[in-house]
């Protein structure tokens, strides 16, 4: 079973799907200290926006995340991201059971 599902059946949680995330941001408190939720636009529904209040906010849009300009947005300073090597290749593991 995957995080996803075991966290989607925890009561209070709620996923969503299908929200465009190049067209979202957080919300925040007025002195920018704490996040407390997020504007969503659903894909088939362009021109309506939705305002999501929430006690925790988890960005697992991966590499392609708007959350660095979202925190910029808010007047936080965000780290550049270092460059990194990626090695390609494959690991092998034998094992012999007794």
């Amino acid at each position: 079973m995957c995080v996803r599902d075991r966290v989607s059946r925890l009561p209070g949680v709620e996923i969503i799907a299908n929200v465009e995330e190049k067209k979202t941001g957080l919300l925040a408190t007025q002195d920018n200290m704490s996040v407390i939720g997020l504007r969503v636009r659903e894909r088939e529904k362009d021109s309506h926006t939705n305002t999501l209040f929430a006690d925790l906010v988890v960005d697992a849009s991966g590499r392609h995340s708007q959350a660095p300009e979202w925190l910029v947005k808010l007047g936080y300073q965000v780290e550049t991201e270092l460059p990194t090597s990626t090695l390609s290749g494959s690991c092998a593991c034998l094992t012999q059971l007794r």
